[in-house]
């Protein structure tokens, strides 16, 4: 019923930036919520409806709202480390916003990634691009760059051939002072380095 009211009312920016927090909210939960979520629903109007599509096509119905993009974005950033989980990625990284302390990237693209086919990755950067200015956004997108770069090889060259490399250098550049946007970005860019 949520990804259905999300749907229903693409444009209406209050129902997008409170369903948007309201799937950020559940994906702070545990791995079988995050599994749930990342999987296709069983609705008959959209069968293959998920989690991170209505994330993806909120993002680009109302590019405009700052407040959708950043939530959005944390929920894909709380999502994305189960999605090497759910689709079989053994990719780790640097860190992750969940708290999940990880070391190292994976060599091993062979899972399919929701975030890739579904246009979370380019949405993300689109964001960082159209809002470069909003702290809090920038904050949450380096750190869904950050957690999406722990997942694999795919992952990585998605966000290199997005422009993620020079969004994320332009966010510290922009954001000096705020360590959160610094610490997101460096470990980002550490995880890209380490496999391109």
């Amino acid at each position: 019923i949520i990804l259905l009211s999300i749907i229903s009312h693409p444009y209406d920016v209050l129902i997008q930036s409170l369903g948007c927090q309201l799937l950020h909210n559940l994906a702070c939960h545990n791995d079988e919520t995050k599994s749930m979520m990342l999987g296709k629903n069983n609705d008959d109007a959209n069968p293959s409806l998920s989690c991170m599509d209505v994330l993806v096509k909120s993002m680009k119905n109302v590019l405009d709202s700052a407040d959708v993009q950043m939530s959005a974005c944390m929920a894909i950033s709380n999502l994305a480390p189960a999605v090497g989980n759910h689709y079989g990625s053994s990719g780790v990284g640097w860190n992750n916003f969940c708290g999940i302390d990880m070391s190292l990237v994976s060599s091993s693209p062979s899972h399919n990634s929701p975030l890739i086919s579904s246009g979370a990755i380019t949405s993300i950067i689109s964001a960082m691009e159209k809002h470069p200015q909003h702290k809090k956004l920038q904050e949450h997108a380096c750190a869904a760059l950050l957690n999406i770069s722990t997942l694999g090889k795919l992952e990585v060259k998605a966000v290199s051939s997005s422009n993620g490399i020079s969004m994320l250098l332009a966010a510290m550049v922009n954001h000096q002072q705020v360590v959160e946007i610094q610490a997101n970005a460096c470990g980002a860019l550490a995880n890209l380095a380490a496999v391109l």
